[in-house]
């Protein structure tokens, strides 16, 4: 991981080299836990979708969210050689879907990064009877995260973070 790996740097380079590898080693250990509890509930996949002003995304295996999810044991619901002829590349890694592909998609449970229930662009993107139509929201199984720290926040400090919204969401989901 190229954040781990710039820590080690920044460590080494301000002379902290041992006190970077000692929390290297308990953020290794607060990951593994929390992971250890996810791998013990329901949550075994999910549909890791976001939402800003430029539109709604699928964030699959290329995408920090993605990978992290992986890492910590949720595989993607939808992997990316589904996605090779949906939504729209706009640069990077994001796949870009609009209200048919997203009802066609139906995901099952849902990992949304957005600004809040209330975010302007969740209703701006997203047709009402769409959402309504998804099982993830029939079943009450869409997640919300806070989009700033799970698709702009990168480091150890905002990854512990991430694992603990999933530890909170892997007990929802029971």
């Amino acid at each position: 991981n190229a954040n781990i790996e710039a820590f080690k740097t920044v460590s080494k380079a301000v002379g902290k080299e041992k006190e970077g590898e000692k929390r290297l080693e308990k953020h290794d250990k607060i990951l593994a836990e929390i992971r250890k509890k996810i791998e013990q509930s329901t949550l075994k996949s999910a549909f890791a979708f976001g939402i800003s002003r430029a539109g709604m995304f699928i964030n699959n295996e290329d995408t920090f969210m993605g990978q992290f999810l992986i890492k910590m044991g949720i595989q993607p619901e939808v992997t990316k050689d589904k996605t090779v002829h949906v939504g729209e590349r706009k640069g990077g890694p994001y796949i870009y879907l609009n209200n048919e592909e997203l009802a066609n998609i139906n995901p099952k449970v849902m990992i949304l990064a957005t600004n809040g229930k209330t975010d302007k662009n969740r209703t701006k993107f997203i047709d009402p009877a769409v959402w309504k139509s998804l099982k993830a929201v029939k079943d009450n199984k869409v997640y919300d995260v806070d989009r700033n720290k799970w698709l702009q926040s990168r480091g150890i400090i905002a990854s512990e973070s991430m694992a603990e919204d999933l530890e909170k969401i892997a007990e929802k989901a029971k």
